[in-house]
Formats: structure tokens, sequence, C-alpha cells
């Protein structure tokens, strides 16, 4: 289990069903969200420190996975940028992550 650094009162658990599930405490009867990145038990969870929407997850698939969670998370979709006080705010779009796996590292020889 892991606490998002961002939101205090959003958790992610990890089972031994392959299942991450990512929790809002102040609502705990249903999951905000299920990621099934594991074909076995997922033995590690945890948020990156700053981006949150970012899950690294471990498990005794013997894999490494980075998931996004960016439905769920405190992240904005976009950011505004002032290159000069004088000049006009011009917005920049920041290409929004899609939910779901990331990346997998599947070199391990034993779980993780």
């Amino acid at each position: 289990m892991d606490f998002n650094p961002n939101l205090q009162h959003v958790i992610a658990t990890s089972g031994d069903d392959g299942y991450v599930r990512i929790w809002d405490t102040r609502s705990p009867s249903s999951a905000l969200m299920s990621l099934h990145p594991h074909a076995h038990w997922v033995w590690s969870v945890r948020f990156h420190p700053v981006h949150d929407q970012l899950l690294l997850t471990g498990g005794s698939d013997a894999s490494v996975v980075l998931s996004c969670a960016q439905s769920v998370s405190s992240e904005q979709q976009k950011e505004f940028r002032d290159d000069d006080e004088d000049e006009e705010e011009e917005e920049d779009f920041v290409e929004k992550l899609q939910d779901g796996q990331l990346e997998r590292i599947d070199e391990h020889e034993d779980s993780v």
C-alpha cells in the first residue's frame, strides 16, 4: 500500500489477484480505479513522489511495471507559460498520458 503524495485521501493497494486498486479513503466502498499490471501477485506499489499519475509495481511474475493513472491524479492537464510579463500569456497543452501500462521490465529471474 502507498499513499498519494499529492492527494492525502488517495491510496493504492496491491494484492494476490494481480490487481492494483486506487481508493479514496473518504469513500472506500468502491475503488476509483483498478489496474491489472501483473499475471500473478503484486507485492509492492509506489506512487511517484512528484508526478502522482505514475505508479511503479513489482510482483511475483518477475516483472516491474510502470503504469499511468492520469484520470485519478492531481496532475494538471495543461500548463500555462508566461515567458515575459510584457508578452501575451500563451497556453501550452501537455500531452495527456493514457491510463494503463506504460512500460514493463521482464528481465528478472525471480520475484520482484
